[in-house]
């Protein structure tokens, strides 16, 4: 027995309607179409098969007026295919105007960051060691298909992330320091760079799966930057004792040091000019003859100076050494407000001496 059409509700009524409305050889009843809608062509009979091709849709899927009966509205195979036709193309083209703008939100984000410079290094990096490491695999291989470098999967970084933890530094111009690697926050850097870059393209390839996966949610990628972060004490001693042996890949040679000093002393201008050169040498000499980090001496007063006669055992009984002698009580190694001294001597070359003082 079927139940009285008021008691139904409002989804089953539509499928009801759409059941008897399919199952019909005739066009569908005015009673299915609303008052203000257009006159339903006949449908079109298809010459070669003979068979008759309907499309039927909601014209308001979200009535909820139990008063009424459903609204179909009936549409011909070409009429159909041409609405959705149209409307993935509008759907296209907003998806594409919606993703220019993420883009350029993003990369405004990025400026001041100090990523907006480091990001497109690691990228740069990427690309070329994925078509050296390409290339290499087809001289070895004639039948090695070339994989590009993009889009960026997991797959393609973790082969690159096996030899960038195991590279040496570089130095500013591209020259690399032996005796070094690279630590944990380079790692973790380039990982992200690599994953701003899968994130931010991600729409161009939405047929690829490992194109749209994290790279930090693979094994592979995780285990790299966990080893990362396990073997950093290792690489700080590494360091340690290469700069005991004389590396000085962390700092200014001797030589760079006098052409720095000549140069501030050489600086031709007003007096304010002069000035500035000069204090910009004694800061430079003063953070190399002391254990003073740049932003020590940046806050150092001159009622924290002080000079002192300092005996110097090793070159007799009573032999002694003016210091300039330097007080501080904050620093990036001292957030408690200790009184830490510094003691800065005269250098052998007067091009690198930081001070002058007279007995």
């Amino acid at each position: 027995m079927s139940s009285p059409p008021g008691s139904l509700s409002p989804l089953k009524r539509r499928h009801n309607t759409l059941l008897v409305a399919s199952t019909s050889t005739d066009p569908p009843s005015k009673r299915a179409r609303t008052t203000d809608a257009p006159e339903i062509e006949q449908p079109i009979e298809n010459s070669e098969s003979g068979s008759t091709a309907i499309i039927y849709a909601f014209q308001n899927p979200n009535d909820t007026d139990e008063g009424r009966d459903d609204k179909v509205v009936a549409l011909s195979s070409t009429e159909g295919l041409g609405l959705i036709t149209g409307m993935n193309c509008s759907f296209s083209e907003m998806d594409t105007e919606g993703h220019a703008q993420r883009v350029t939100t993003r990369e405004a984000m990025k400026v001041g960051t100090g990523t907006e410079i480091a990001y497109p290094r690691h990228i740069k990096n990427y690309v070329e060691f994925m078509t050296v490491d390409q290339a290499r695999r087809k001289t070895e291989n004639p039948n090695w298909t070339i994989v590009p470098p993009f889009p960026i999967t997991a797959r393609n970084v973790a082969i690159f992330l096996n030899m960038e933890t195991k590279r040496m530094s570089k130095s500013s111009d591209g020259q690399s320091i032996p005796g070094t690697r690279l630590g944990v926050s380079a790692i973790k850097q380039c990982i992200s760079a690599l994953e701003s870059w899968r994130r931010t393209h991600e729409h161009e390839y939405p047929n690829n799966p490992e194109a749209l996966r994290p790279l930090r949610l693979d094994s592979r990628i995780r285990t790299h930057e966990t080893n990362a972060g396990a073997t950093e004490s290792e690489r700080n001693a590494e360091a340690q004792i290469t700069k005991a042996l004389g590396s000085t890949a962390d700092t200014y040679t001797e030589q760079e040091l006098i052409r720095a000093s000549v140069w501030c002393l050489r600086v031709e201008g007003t007096d304010q000019q002069v000035h500035l050169a000069l204090r910009d040498r004694a800061m430079i000499l003063m953070t190399t003859s002391t254990a003073f980090r740049g932003d020590n001496i940046r806050s150092l007063l001159l009622s924290d100076l002080y000079s002192q006669a300092v005996r110097l055992i090793e070159a007799g009984l009573d032999a002694t050494a003016m210091a300039l002698v330097l007080f501080s009580d904050q620093g990036k190694t001292n957030k408690t407000g200790r009184i830490d001294e510094q003691a800065a001597f005269r250098h052998r070359h007067p091009e690198l001496c930081s001070f002058e003082l007279n007995k």
